[in-house]
């Protein structure tokens, strides 16, 4: 469950009295002048809600609220009290959408804010009986209050639950005043992984600052408690949202250098703990970047680094790749740290530092963070994908280009570009005028759930290396669901089941195993489905009378090299390395296959193709290159990191004996000076003396 509550639903106020005796009852001044009659024509999808949002959503039937209920399971909203203070005045009429049991009403009229609550739920809004004067039932599509009366309006966790977000918004803008404000949380579907059957629109930031820009917000936003609690502001005055972000983290450190930052935003997301001097690194620290242009950036960070005494290692890693590492010692406390350019395409995008070895004494300490951003090509951002990527959709896209028809619309199947780290790319950055879906979301505008897809066909359906994932008695629907989709054109891309690809895979899973890696995911899923047969393929197109061509793509014994290299260089984290391959590799375009092809291409067209041929750029793999990467270069080995990782334990070992040894003399020393300071005490006192001079004069007597 989230750090707040789970809120309900496309949910949200009206109908029924709001205000307290003598300043909302029915016939008084207050907040009646806002109400506007509630439309008969909805009582029907109002029913629906409230059985939906009933006594067991509450406690947990189904949400992800505990058996014990909201009631003892709720937020403290003092920290959103604080900050509302900062944004409006007390006497600012203020509507809580979603409001539940009205916890946020309560405590905010006990500070004397004139706030009212709506919910769909109508039992939710008996349970608090404290302000059940102050509450409403309504639903969001059409909220009981006139044009522009609203100051401010809250809606915590309600927008995963909007079936229609759009005309939500739409009335929240009209209930908002000229300078009125709306501050929402909801989940990013990218990182909440809850399992809530109520949230039908669970989106990532893209999404919502887009539908809230194209519906005439200004916008900021933020991220609160958890890396997954989105906070969002929007209103129709850009000064009003400015600055908002600094109140959910106050000590902004990151500042960019470049007029181009215009078109990026950058926000704290985990860790980062305040420090005299800086920020200190925790286990998780996480920067979100945003690039709101339609073309890629380019983003250098500049940063200093101290270290209290020990040390060790971070990593910087951008949407899941490690980019670079930063090695420290404690002889050389303070310095400054450059990293190398990161490419982000349109979208959000992720920037972490993780440390990594070293002992876990003492502290790392970031200080301000620069940003220098520049614009970017899609040229660039593509040819540092990997190869087998790049293959698949520069393949593609050559394709499309031959077509007699070229699309105008497509839609991309199981397009996310990238790992669970981050989206690196998507159709559109080859050219492709394609938006995307897959069951993994994606933070980009061009990223739309299979759910939320336009009820129109797309000319282009792309479905690239995803029939190998599903399930052999699935396959067919799935052809199916694509061809539903598809106005023209269907293009299929993947491994099929050959000697050649099936021991090339093989092979590489060895290769893994042999380097101490796990199976890379999509090779397991590979061997646990079975390639697909080519014969399937091109049987369920004749059965459609739809026309097919096939292409070939590159090599398997090609496929097989690359492939162990960079999955072993990903494994190793030599990310830079990695990059240099594949732009050396992607810059030769497709390499010759020989008729042993590792992935095939079938275009299927619901029309007669003309008779021409597909060709596409085939370059022999140069021997030299092969021969070089067959022979698993030292740089491959884990040799050069274990050895870092074993000075830098070494070292550590051999500073924290000498601190010990340290603190043993500091202590003797303390002794030494306390046990003298006993002794001269002891001869001060007047038995010592008369024993010390006696014990002289037997001395003295024996001596002489």
């Amino acid at each position: 469950m989230r750090g707040r509550s789970c809120r309900e639903s496309a949910a949200i106020a009206a109908g029924g009295h709001i205000g307290p005796p003598g300043l909302g009852q029915p016939g008084s001044t207050g907040y009646n002048c806002l109400l506007m009659k509630a439309s008969e024509s909805r009582s029907t999808r109002r029913e629906t809600l409230r059985e939906t949002y009933d006594e067991g959503y509450f406690h947990g039937a189904n949400s992800g609220y505990p058996k014990e209920g909201y009631a003892t399971h709720h937020p403290d909203w003092a920290p959103w009290l604080k900050r509302v203070k900062s944004l409006v005045n007390p006497a600012d009429h203020w509507l809580d959408l979603g409001c539940a049991y009205g916890f946020l009403i309560e405590q905010a009229r006990t500070e004397g804010f004139r706030v009212v609550g709506c919910d769909v739920s109508r039992f939710a809004l008996k349970q608090n009986s404290a302000v059940t004067a102050f509450l409403a039932e309504a639903d969001a599509l059409a909220l009981p209050f006139r044009s522009g009366s609203l100051r401010l309006i809250t809606a915590f966790d309600v927008l995963e639950h909007l079936e229609n977000p759009v005309q939500t918004i739409r009335e929240i803008h009209r209930c908002l005043a000229s300078d009125g404000l709306l501050i929402a949380s909801t989940p990013d579907p990218c990182r909440f992984r809850g399992d809530e059957t109520t949230h039908v629109h669970e989106s990532p930031p893209a999404h919502w600052l887009s539908l809230l820009e194209k519906n005439g917000f200004s916008c900021n936003f933020g991220f609160d408690g958890t890396d997954f609690n989105l906070i969002l502001a929007a209103s129709k005055s850009r000064s009003r949202v400015q600055h908002f972000h600094k109140l959910l983290f106050e000590d902004d450190f990151l500042r960019a250098t470049q007029p181009f930052s215009d078109c990026v935003a950058w926000r704290v997301r985990a860790g980062f703990h305040t420090h005299p001097q800086g920020h200190v690194l925790g286990e998780k620290n996480e920067i979100y970047v945003l690039n709101s242009s339609e073309l890629p950036i380019s983003v250098e960070l500049e940063f200093s680094v101290q270290t209290t005494g020990h040390n060790g290692a971070f990593l910087v890693v951008a949407d899941g790749r490690v980019i670079e590492r930063v090695d420290f010692l404690s002889t050389t406390p303070q310095f400054s740290r450059a990293a190398e350019k990161i490419l982000f395409n349109s979208g959000g995008h992720s920037i972490e530092f993780q440390l990594s070895d070293g002992s876990s004494a003492g502290q790392v300490i970031i200080g301000p963070i620069q940003f220098a951003i520049a614009p970017a090509t899609r040229e660039e951002l593509t040819a540092t994908l990997p190869f087998d990527l790049f293959e698949r959709y520069h393949a593609s896209t050559l394709i499309t280009q031959l077509l007699p028809l070229p699309p105008v619309t497509a839609l991309d199947f199981g397009g996310y570009i990238g790992d669970q780290g981050g989206h690196w790319a998507d159709a559109s950055d080859f050219g492709l005028p394609a938006i995307f879906t897959d069951i993994r979301p994606a933070d980009s505008r061009r990223y739309l759930s299979e759910a939320a897809l336009p009820g129109t066909k797309f000319d282009l359906v792309l479905s690239l290396d995803v029939l190998e994932h599903i399930p052999k008695a699935a396959r067919r629907s799935f052809l199916e669901r694509l061809d539903d989709l598809s106005g023209r054109y269907i293009l299929l891309a993947g491994p099929v089941a050959s000697p050649d690809a099936e021991a090339a895979e093989k092979r590489v899973r060895e290769s893994l195993r042999d380097a101490g890696a796990a199976i890379h995911g999509f090779l397991a899923e590979h061997r646990e489905h079975g390639l697909p047969e080519r014969e399937d393929i091109t049987r369920w197109a004749d059965e459609h009378r739809y026309s097919v061509v096939e292409i070939e793509g590159m090599s398997s014994h090609m496929w097989e090299v690359l492939q162990k290299v960079s999955l072993t260089l990903s494994y190793y984290q030599q990310y830079r390395t990695l990059e240099k391959l594949n732009r050396t590799v992607n810059a030769r375009q497709l390499w010759a296959s020989n008729g042993k092809p590792y992935r095939r291409f079938f275009l299927i067209s619901k029309s007669a193709m003309p008779d021409q041929p597909f060709h596409l750029p085939r370059n022999d793999a140069p021997a030299e290159l092969l021969h070089f990467l067959e022979q698993q270069p030292e740089i491959l080995s884990r040799a050069g990191i274990q050895q870092q990782t074993d000075l830098l334990f070494l070292l550590n070992e051999g500073l924290r004996h000498q601190q010990l040894l340290d603190n043993q003399v500091r202590l003797l020393e303390n002794h030494a000076r306390e046990l003298e300071k006993l002794l001269q005490a002891e001869r001060q006192k007047p038995v010592s003396r008369i024993a010390w001079s006696r014990l002289r004069r037997r001395l003295d007597g024996k001596n002489e």
